[in-house]
């Protein structure tokens, strides 16, 4: 059983990694990643790399070089890990018990495959996986943090749109 699955592109500029209408918003260098399975056990570190957020993913990029130091676009980059912006659950701002612990980004995702005839509970019929973000400054993991929720406030509302849309349509082609 998959419980979380990283999408490699090989796409080694970002004409070819991003999608049609699809957008970088954001820029977030020297970040570390750690992916967990659903047992809190560490599956895959992604060490020193770059994140971009786009109006769907977040973009894990590996030895990437920029034009000027502010740069957020990257002209060159090795290979682009990502996740799909859709597939998270929660994400949060972890807790520091400890002065000098820093903050890292806590998202969970999720595979949904609930059968509405299974007496399964919904709660099991999830199966999670974890990412944890820890960036150069800790200033970072909260601006990121709010750039995740606020495009994925965007992407449902866009969706609840398309839907009532759709509903619209259903509706005027009964009458």
């Amino acid at each position: 059983m998959t419980i979380f699955e990283v999408k490699l592109s090989p796409a080694t500029n970002l004409q070819d990694l991003l999608g049609e209408n699809e957008y970088v918003k954001d820029n977030y260098k020297n970040c570390d990643i750690s992916v967990l399975d659903y047992e809190g056990k560490e599956k895959l570190s992604f060490l020193n790399r770059d994140i971009l957020l786009t109006d769907y993913r977040l973009i894990f990029l590996k030895d990437a070089e920029y034009s000027t130091q502010n740069s957020k676009i990257p002209s060159k980059f090795s290979c682009g890990d990502y996740i799909n912006i859709s597939s998270i659950i929660v994400n949060a701002v972890s807790s520091c018990e400890k002065a000098e612990d820093n903050p890292y980004l806590y998202i969970q995702l999720g595979d949904f495959e609930f059968n509405e005839d299974s007496d399964e509970d919904l709660e099991s019929s999830h199966r999670f996986s974890e990412i944890n973000i820890r960036c150069s400054d800790q200033n970072t993991v909260y601006t990121l943090f709010n750039s995740i929720s606020e495009t994925a406030a965007y992407m449902e509302q866009v969706e609840n749109l398309s839907d009532l849309k759709s509903d619209d349509e259903l509706t005027t082609d009964q009458e």
